[in-house]
């Protein structure tokens, strides 16, 4: 017998509100150049963090316009993500916030993503040779995984590809 007022298994239920993004579908036009960027107080011993926010908003609206989104950090600098090469270009040209004086940087790690790929060809190829035969095709670094056999390390076929993008492309061409 069954007993039908026992709930499902969490496997089994379903989700209410399940939503799945897809982060190449976020922008109409995904923008070509790094869309993360770092506002940087240049002004002697002072940061963002002495501007009232309110103030800081206002100013960020009047001179960037409308942002996909906007964070100040705790080292007092803002992250900034455009939402258009066009908005991209006209925040790497400000000089001046909230009557500070900015430098503006490319975020170091958000305008990057890293995948794993695994092929026998791989393993008797250097990873600089790899490196300029994936370079096309948005990879900026290759890292070799290795792995121990009788307690030592030995290359393995399996690389990390950085991609010069923040998010990871639906494939590769290794070869034909």
């Amino acid at each position: 017998m069954i007993n039908e007022n026992l709930p499902l298994p969490s496997s089994k239920r379903k989700r209410r509100n399940e939503t799945v993004v897809n982060l190449t579908n976020l922008f109409a036009e995904p923008p070509k150049n790094h869309r993360f960027l770092v506002l940087e107080c240049c002004s002697e011993g002072k940061t963002f963090k002495s501007v009232s926010s309110v103030r800081l908003a206002k100013a960020i609206d009047d001179t960037m316009g409308k942002l996909q989104s906007v964070v100040r950090q705790r080292d007092g600098t803002i992250l900034v993500e455009a939402r258009s090469d066009e908005q991209i270009e006209k925040i790497g040209r400000i000089k001046e916030l909230s009557g500070l004086q900015v430098e503006v940087k490319s975020h170091p790690t958000l305008n990057l993503c890293k995948g794993v790929v695994n092929h026998d060809d791989f393993a008797s190829e250097p990873e600089e040779e790899l490196k300029t035969f994936f370079q096309p095709q948005g990879v900026t670094e290759v890292y070799r995984i290795q792995r121990r056999v009788n307690g030592k390390l030995t290359p393995s076929s399996t690389l990390i590809l950085t991609f010069d993008r923040p998010v990871l492309p639906e494939r590769i061409s290794c070869g034909f």
